[in-house]
């Protein structure tokens, strides 16, 4: 195990020791339970005094009240960057990482959003083109910078200094699957919390659960059975014609819901599959089309429409309008969603993606692919300073933003499901880029991390036929890609 696994599990642990404790004491015992809460202080204090305590290894600078400027965009810009304080646990958690790195190395952190992303895309390129060093960092939707990848705007980040793909900030997905042949140009970290927002799990209605006396969800996770078939098992078991019109609409209830756009694409790496997957010499096979591929979209098929106990149709977010509703016992969405689910009337637990069969390895899941990716551009003039501030910025996030997002994503009425925030820890460290859906493309012509939504929504499951008339497309896609990292590689090997 590496030392960055031995430090994310030891703070896992300790993070999840006072939560244990809560409501021990015997409560006609008031000295036991001043005592017990004094233990509990004193462990949440050690907690967070230990994610606060680990180094960052940074030298001591002076940049001299100079601008750091971040290209990111609308979308998620309000997850890296607050104005002010206002009392909210993330927004000022955000403002406070700023204003602790900006103060640390007497710098101007800017962060430049655009107005979407295809304008942070133009904005980057043009800057490379005319050779300004107007941005520093670029932070924006990751498979549209895959694509701006293209035109030569990043740097190797494993070229600047102090950026350490080892430290618990950045995601392991760097190096497994967004980086050939040690070159690296795009990294997870954070420097903002749209990974983590729109990282993709279930949300469990525990209250419909309870109605149907469903097993305990919980231990099939612990287990290691949480599988599709154990999903459809407890989904088939929640399903009723509310309003008695025979027709499946969203006045029913239903065991699983979710819309036939980015929400079942997820699917693929939820099953252990890969577009793209890295080899021993650090380069990538196709291993997109296979037999499970065929077996996984026809099993989703039969999932989504064979059936009275799932409800899909085309329109975003239709799975959280039922959730809210509580006319689903499970919802397919980004963590992010919890935030909206905070005030309602709904017992609810988070639980990971379920795995393919009990033979997969671990939970798997993937951000939406309009969370950002960061990456260092190439017309910057100060490379050191660069890689100071990004790893600072990056670090701070994970020290100061994350635990604020969990708290207040997993808060409900005044209390949080202890096992949510131990499950959620687990999603956040398993989450993959797939170097496939990352550098394939950002539309269904072209990336194949999108040919499930574009199947299901025609109600096919025939991936053989689409497959063979779109390969090239992908296939050529990526090929540019990688010719990218080729060239760069022969330039300064």
């Amino acid at each position: 195990m590496s030392i960055k696994r031995i430090l994310c599990a030891l703070l896992a642990g300790c993070m999840m020791l006072p939560l244990a404790s809560c409501g021990n004491a015997p409560a006609e015992n008031e000295t036991a339970e001043q005592d017990t809460a004094a233990v509990e202080t004193e462990k949440e204090t050690t907690a967070e005094e230990a994610r606060l305590a680990l180094p960052d290894d940074l030298p001591e600078a002076d940049y001299e009240g100079s601008d750091f400027t971040i290209l990111c965009y609308n979308h998620t810009s309000w997850l890296m960057d607050r104005e002010e304080l206002d009392g909210d646990v993330v927004n000022d958690a955000i403002y406070n990482r700023n204003h602790n790195v900006a103060d640390r190395f007497n710098v101007n952190i800017v962060f430049d959003s655009a107005a979407d992303y295809p304008t942070a895309s133009s904005n980057v390129k043009n800057a490379v083109t005319s050779g300004d060093d107007y941005y520093q960092l670029a932070a924006y939707h990751f498979i549209q910078m895959g694509s701006d990848l293209l035109s030569n705007t990043f740097m190797n980040m494993n070229d600047v200094p102090y950026i350490n793909f080892e430290k618990p900030w950045w995601n392991d997905t760097t190096v497994n699957d967004m980086t050939y042949k040690g070159v690296t140009f795009m990294g997870v970290g954070f420097i903002g919390l749209s990974n983590v927002s729109s990282a993709y799990c279930l949300f469990y209605n525990q209250g419909l659960a309870a109605e149907y006396s469903l097993p305990d969800v919980f231990s099939f996770v612990d287990e290691g059975t949480w599988t599709k078939d154990k999903m459809k098992e407890l989904a088939e078991v929640v399903q009723q014609d509310v309003n008695g019109d025979g027709v499946k609409d969203t006045g029913d209830r239903y065991g699983m819901a979710f819309d036939l756009n980015g929400a079942c694409d997820q699917f693929l790496w939820f099953f252990g599959k890969k577009i793209y997957t890295r080899q021993d010499d650090g380069t990538y096979a196709d291993t997109y089309y296979d037999e499970k591929l065929v077996d996984l979209i026809t099993w989703l098929h039969d999932f989504s429409f064979n059936g009275s106990y799932t409800y899909t149709e085309k329109s975003w977010g239709v799975g959280g309008t039922m959730f809210s509703a509580g006319n689903t016992l499970m919802v397919v969405g980004g963590i992010g969603g919890g935030l909206s689910y905070r005030d309602l009337d709904i017992d609810y637990s988070i639980i990971p993606a379920p795995k393919w069969d009990e033979k997969q390895e671990k939970y798997i899941t993937v951000s939406d692919g309009s969370s950002e990716a960061i990456a260092v551009l190439t017309t910057v003039q100060d490379v050191e300073r660069a890689g100071v501030l990004t790893e600072a910025l990056t670090a701070e996030g994970w020290k100061v933003m994350l635990p604020a997002y969990y708290d207040t994503a997993l808060k409900y009425k005044g209390t949080r499901d202890e096992k949510s925030v131990e499950i959620l820890d687990m999603i956040v460290a398993n989450v993959i880029f797939d170097f496939g859906y990352v550098f394939g493309g950002e539309t269904s012509a072209t990336g194949a991390g999108f040919w499930i939504h574009k199947l299901l929504q025609q109600g096919s499951a025939d991936i053989t036929s689409h497959y063979e008339a779109n390969k090239n497309n992908y296939q050529n896609k990526l090929a540019s890609a990688i010719a990218v990292f080729e060239e760069y590689l022969e330039t300064n090997g």
